[in-house]
This record gives C-alpha cells, sequence and structure tokens, in this order.
C-alpha cells in the first residue's frame, strides 16, 4: 500500500537506481523493471523508451492495482490510476521487444 502514497516518483526511482546501481553491475542476467503503469502523470510509450535504452530487459506491474479492492481501488480508478493503464503498459512493452510478467486477478473468488 505504501507503494501509492506520493512519496516519490517511484517510476523514476527505479529508473535512476537501475541506471546507477543494478544494470552496471549484473550481467548476462535479464534485469526486469518493476513499474506503476497506472501512473497517470507519465507517457508509457516514452518512459518505456528510457527503461529499453537502460538496459532492462523486461518489467512488470508493481506495484499493482489487481492486489487492491474495496474503497480504495474504487477510488484510485475514479482519479484515474487504473488497473487497465497497467494493461496497457504490459501491451507497449511488449511490442517494443521487452519481456513482460503481470499481476492479475479474476473477478470471481473461489470457494
Amino acid at each position: 500500500m505504501a507503494g501509492y502514497l506520493s512519496i516519490a516518483d517511484a517510476n523514476a526511482v527505479t529508473l535512476e537506481l537501475g541506471k546507477r546501481d543494478i544494470l552496471p553491475v549484473v550481467k548476462n542476467t535479464p534485469v526486469m523493471a518493476g513499474l506503476l503503469g497506472a501512473d497517470p502523470t507519465r507517457n508509457m510509450e516514452y518512459f518505456l523508451d528510457e527503461i529499453l535504452a537502460a538496459g532492462f530487459s523486461g518489467i512488470l506491474n508493481c506495484p499493482t492495482l489487481a492486489l487492491i479492492d474495496g474503497n480504495f481501488r474504487k477510488t484510485l480508478e475514479e482519479t484515474g490510476v487504473t488497473f487497465k493503464k497497467e494493461v496497457e503498459m504490459i501491451g507497449i512493452a511488449h511490442r517494443k521487444g521487452l519481456y513482460t510478467k503481470a499481476f492479475c486477478t479474476s473477478r470471481r473468488r473461489p470457494g
């Protein structure tokens, strides 16, 4: 839940951390960036170009709205922070040749 608080720009932090501390050290191993795909302030088309140029091999929608329900989820969706944007980010990343992994859930609860 803390990932949704406006403490910092988590996507920018992920990009910077990857470029500065992770990607220069990790060789011959794919590195995936956990991104808030629902970010309503970011053009994911351009941002994913930056992710790719930095050397990331893939992305996943983390943090994700898939794990949030109830009034908090409803309020996020009403303000433009939507799971649909996460799905769109995964599609854009796939088209750009990045590996993709996604958190998802179903509408039906088991049992």
